[in-house]
């Protein structure tokens, strides 16, 4: 075999790594993203149980238009958040049932 040859082999192999390694990267990616979804899924419907009002927010046809639908149910949640006390007894329930 040339030198040419099992440079070109060498090349070809380096390249496969490459395709390998960036395919198990995105498929990394892919399964962070699927648990990132599956996880706000699951909050967006615990907090749906907790306040049912929220079900009464339609979501337009624009990010924008979801900002302005949502904007006094976005600052439902701000002042919750706010109320420190509130949330450190939220949190303090959250953490015992566990």
């Amino acid at each position: 075999m040339t030198v040419e040859e099992r440079t070109a082999m060498v090349q070809r192999k380096m390249e496969q790594i490459k395709r390998q390694q960036l395919l198990r990267e995105n498929r990394s990616k892919e399964k962070e993203a699927n648990i990132e979804l599956r996880r706000k899924i699951i909050i967006g419907e615990m907090f749906i149980e907790h306040f049912p009002i929220a079900l009464q927010f339609t979501p337009g046809k624009s990010s924008d238009e979801d900002s302005q639908i949502f904007k006094r149910l976005d600052n439902y949640m701000g002042v919750l958040a706010e109320c420190q006390q509130l949330y450190q007894k939220m949190e303090d329930v959250l953490m015992q049932q566990q």
